[in-house]
């Protein structure tokens, strides 16, 4: 957590102790050392004779001005890290409450407001930094604005789609160990594959993932409380595979097979959910 301003002076102070220690304390040698050093420099800067005994007078009647000057210039000195020190806190401390306002809004299903380039900085370290933590939200958005499929894709990623880097990530989360593998992103990968964004144009490799995710039992799997919902996902990846038979893409088309995979999807979700959908009803609700 951010320290307090009581905090921050000490250990600004702090820092500055040993300098404090050896410029203050010593003043009277450090006085006498200084007035040789004015006589001997005097010949140095080619001063006339007046000259250097005038310096050295002033110096003789306050010879504690030298040290006076440099407490001075150090209480500056303190002032002035004290100052940046603040400065730095408040720009961290408004950093992460914009952090967080990203995350909680996201993580909630919401959308977000990047109105200059620092957000928009922020915004993306956020989603990275949580995507490499394996939370699927941060993972999904950063996907959408990536593809330019969310409405502020273009702001996010200026200048044209990342293809290739969303099908990079997708691959990552979807080819994961059996306990790391995310369905969500099984059934986005497909997506591309279908219809050839960052990865070969390939319906075969399509169905096939599609029917994987259906497919996915997750015995291996760590139960997460952050994962998109397993019923869901893999009956969307069931409405997905069957909407490629009927048409048939990667595959002859069957529009009685496909049929019966939507109604044993729909059976699926029921028996998981204790509810009574039809398939119209689940087609509408679970988006492709």
């Amino acid at each position: 957590m951010v320290a307090c301003l009581s905090d921050v002076k000490s250990s600004v102070l702090l820092r500055l102790s040993v300098v404090l220690f050896v410029s203050l304390l010593p003043a009277a040698a450090r006085a006498d050392a200084e007035g040789d050093r004015m006589l001997k420099e005097s010949l140095l800067r080619q001063y006339t004779s007046s000259e250097a005994d005038r310096r050295f007078d002033e110096h003789q009647r306050n010879p504690d001005a030298a040290t006076k000057a440099l407490g001075a210039g150090v209480s500056n000195l303190v002032s002035r890290m004290y100052q940046r020190e603040l400065q730095r806190q408040a720009a961290a401390e408004q950093e992460a409450d914009i952090w967080n306002t990203y995350w909680f809004a996201i993580d909630g299903g919401k959308e977000v407001m990047v109105s200059n380039e620092n957000e928009r900085r922020i915004l993306l370290e956020m989603l990275e930094t949580n995507s490499k933590k394996g939370y699927w939200r941060a993972s999904q958005r950063l996907i959408e604005y990536a593809l330019w499929l969310h409405p502020d894709g273009p702001t996010i990623f200026p200048g044209q789609p990342r293809d290739d880097e969303a099908a990079l990530l997708l691959r990552r989360k979807a080819y994961g160990r059996d306990d790391k593998r995310e369905l969500w992103a099984v059934n986005m990968l497909a997506k591309l594959y279908l219809v050839g964004r960052g990865v070969g144009r390939d319906e075969e490799e399509a169905l096939r993932l599609f029917n994987w995710c259906a497919n996915d039992k997750g015995e291996n799997r760590i139960a997460r409380s952050d994962e998109e919902d397993q019923v869901t996902i893999r009956t969307r990846c069931s409405f997905n595979a069957a909407r490629m038979v009927e048409k048939g893409w990667g595959v002859d088309a069957d529009p009685a097979k496909a049929k019966a995979m939507r109604e044993q999807a729909a059976a699926f979700y029921n028996s998981k959910n204790k509810s009574q959908h039809d398939v119209a009803k689940l087609e509408e609700m679970i988006r492709p």
